[in-house]
């Protein structure tokens, strides 16, 4: 359960659930938003990013994730200029290449600038694996303190946002905490404490929607998705995809009541050509979904057989139209699973359309459905022993061992 920190005097409020129960925020330490909250200021905003799914050193476990690419996008259509926006992915990555970017933009930013700073990729304890980690945290990992000394030292801003998706996120709230003197006022959200590993991109996945204004996170129902929001948001969502607890805590002046974004109803612009079933492509494959909304060139897609949780933001280079059968076999396993009762069934059901001889979807990709929905270890949901982003097996990189 959400809990939030207040640093001037080291104490712990109740659960922010008293809020979302209809108590007053002055009640829980948090001040009453007005009619005119702070919005972010796009021109005012510095997003320095960076994402490793591939790792040099092959004892890292692969990453595969398109949240990266979509989270800078959402940047970008909030209106930051690209050149506050620092984006290094994979092989740009490298532990000198994120300090010299680092160092670079810091210095730039002029007081009352907001800063986000956010770590995709493999973690530990009280540091993040850059491109060219390896097996010596000193030698080759980012540093949490060292980043904190820096941000703290000089970035010409004064509020700071960080977010980290990676095992061991919640160290940067420990490293923070730890701190006598903090320079700037930070809001930190992570995908899981300091002691534990992190599973699946659900935190990023939270933060794309904030960004895009989408109703869920504006849990007041009042048209503006906040700090705050994005925090309880999160935190429920990676609660609910693994069981796993997210922290989010703020230090100093807090920035829980900033304007991420408008949740104003859009008009639907959804092709109804494309509705009657289309497939998205995921990790190399592709899967029957359901498109349900569409803000212009990306759409809302959910995937047959599987919950609003998974549901994904997706660029048209990931659908296609759901295409006929590969052949008159596939579709007769189609059509006799869907008149009877098994789960096979149940799929073939609602892959078929009305007139099932005219189209349907092959039957290589219904038993991937089937995979999907009834594994545990899956390739989409790991196994216990399993992290962040990982497969089907156990992970053996240096980070998480």
């Amino acid at each position: 359960m959400l809990q939030r920190l207040v640093c001037h005097n080291s104490s712990l409020t109740e659960p922010l659930g008293a809020a979302l129960r209809g108590r007053p925020y002055g009640q829980l330490g948090y001040a009453t938003r007005g009619m005119n909250a702070a919005e972010l200021d796009p021109a005012r905003t510095w997003v320095f990013a960076v994402s490793v799914t591939e790792y040099r050193d092959p004892t890292y476990t692969s990453l595969p994730t398109h949240a990266d690419t979509d989270l800078i996008r959402q940047f970008r259509r909030r209106g930051v200029p690209e050149d506050r926006i620092v984006f290094l992915r994979d092989h740009k990555a490298t532990l000198l290449g994120i300090r010299t970017a680092l160092n670079a933009m810091l210095p730039r930013a002029s007081k009352g600038d907001l800063l986000f700073l956010y770590f995709g990729g493999h973690g530990g304890q009280g540091y993040f694996c850059p491109y060219d980690a390896g097996s010596d945290p000193a030698a080759s990992h980012w540093g949490i303190p060292e980043i904190l000394t820096r941000i703290d030292s000089f970035f010409g801003g004064d509020r700071v946002l960080l977010i980290a998706d990676t095992c061991y996120s919640g160290s940067l709230a420990t490293a923070l905490r730890a701190r006598t003197v903090r320079k700037k006022s930070y809001s930190v959200l992570t995908s899981t404490t300091g002691t534990a590993v992190s599973r699946g991109e659900t935190l990023t996945r939270c933060l794309i929607d904030a960004l895009r204004g989408d109703s869920k996170v504006d849990i007041d129902s009042d048209g503006r998705v906040t700090v705050r929001e994005l925090g309880a948001y999160a935190t429920a969502q990676v609660k609910s995809a693994f069981q796993q607890k997210a922290m989010y805590l703020t230090f100093g002046r807090s920035d829980e009541e900033l304007v991420l974004a408008s949740n104003k109803p859009q008009p639907a612009q959804v092709d109804p050509a494309t509705q009657a079933g289309v497939e998205v492509e995921w990790q190399g494959t592709w899967f029957p979904a359901n498109i349900l909304d569409s803000d212009g060139d990306r759409y809302r897609t959910r995937y047959v057989g599987w919950g609003p949780e998974w549901d994904e933001w997706v660029g048209r280079d990931r659908i296609r139209k759901r295409g006929p059968a590969h052949d008159a076999h596939a579709l007769a396993r189609l059509q006799a699973g869907a008149s009877g009762g098994t789960l096979i069934g149940q799929v073939a059901a609602v892959l078929l359309p009305a007139d099932s001889a005219t189209a349907a979807s092959s039957f290589v990709d219904t038993q991937q459905v089937i995979t999907r929905t009834t594994s545990t270890v899956s390739d989409s949901i790991p196994a216990a022993s399993a992290h962040h982003g990982s497969t089907a097996k156990a992970t053996t990189c240096p980070c998480c061992r």
